[in-house]
């Protein structure tokens, strides 16, 4: 989560966060082995929402996770919302 919301902070500190189309995330090491047992990947697109894991209220969460599943779409912080799907492979290309 953390990491998902330095991103979109920087996309939005560099004006940027409007422009993009499309985001690729890569979960790596040891998290890709935990990573669905331990949240890893229901983080990843309420950080790139803005949420911070030491201010991340669970509800609101759950919440937007729901949102982003009917929606079809994560919002980079200010920014227009882009399509999301997860995948389930490393090696999607």
């Amino acid at each position: 989560m953390k990491a998902a919301a330095a991103f979109a902070k920087d996309l939005r500190r560099a004006d940027t966060a409007d422009s993009v189309e499309s985001v690729r995330v890569g979960i790596f090491g040891s998290l890709t082995a935990t990573g669905r047992g331990h949240g890893t990947f229901t983080a990843v697109l309420p950080g790139l929402e803005g949420a911070k894991s030491a201010r991340a209220d669970s509800g609101e969460v759950e919440r937007r996770l729901a949102d982003v599943t009917e929606s079809g779409t994560v919002s980079l912080g200010a920014g227009q919302g882009i399509p999301t799907g997860p995948r389930t492979s490393c090696c999607d290309r």
